[in-house]
């Protein structure tokens, strides 16, 4: 809540982002699969990119996890319903400029002074307007995700995943610009992992595990 301040694109982003995996784990749980979910999750995701255009980056991964679970077919169906949902933001392009919409794009996702270490503040340090917020918390918790990440089963490991291709192409393009909200849409998926290992620790404690 601190880190991303009160009004920032990231609060829609966020819980968008996660409503593509559960109607992703809907049609998974089904019994029979049913395509709707698939079109649901896809539309959800791409339409992510209106409220941010990074949004954008959690479509091919939710993709891929359709590839995963039911071959080429849901990822194909997955494919057009991303379309779709990035559709609009396009249309909007065109109708203002799109050779000006995709200039701009590209000077907002390109633009921004390299930096050789992209990842640290994503890992430890919410940066609010340069001000460090919530190291320790930002330590535990993709700590403990990191832990969980290996005990899980395949599938809760692709879900949980899922979300380190946003991650990955945000700090490319945000270069050494980075603030705590960026990191926001992750953090569910970070915590939920952080959940698991706590839930584990509880079970099964260990000496590692508590230090």
């Amino acid at each position: 809540v601190v880190q991303q301040r009160v009004v920032k694109e990231e609060a829609l982003l966020t819980p968008m982002a996660l409503l593509g995996v559960y109607l992703l784990l809907r049609w998974d749980a089904g019994t029979p699969r049913r395509e709707r979910f698939i079109w649901l999750a896809a539309f959800v995701t791409g339409l992510g990119a209106l409220a941010k255009v990074p949004g954008a980056f959690f479509l091919p991964p939710l993709v891929l996890l359709f590839f995963m679970r039911g071959g080429l077919r849901p990822a194909l169906i997955a494919c057009a319903g991303g379309v779709l949902g990035l559709l609009p933001l396009l249309i909007y392009g065109a109708y203002v400029d799109l050779d000006l919409f995709f200039f701009s794009t590209a000077q907002q996702a390109g633009g921004r002074p390299a930096h050789w270490n992209l990842f640290p503040r994503f890992f430890a340090d919410g940066l609010i307007n340069h001000n460090l917020v919530g190291h320790g918390h930002m330590l535990f918790v993709w700590l403990s995700y990191a832990l969980a990440f290996g005990k899980l089963d395949a599938p809760r490991r692709a879900v949980l995943g899922l979300p380190l291709i946003y991650l990955a192409a945000l700090a490319l393009s945000s270069g050494n610009w980075t603030f705590g909200w960026y990191i926001l849409p992750m953090m569910p998926f970070v915590c939920l992992g952080a959940g698991h290992f706590i839930e584990d620790l509880l079970d099964r404690p260990s000496f590692f595990g508590g230090l």
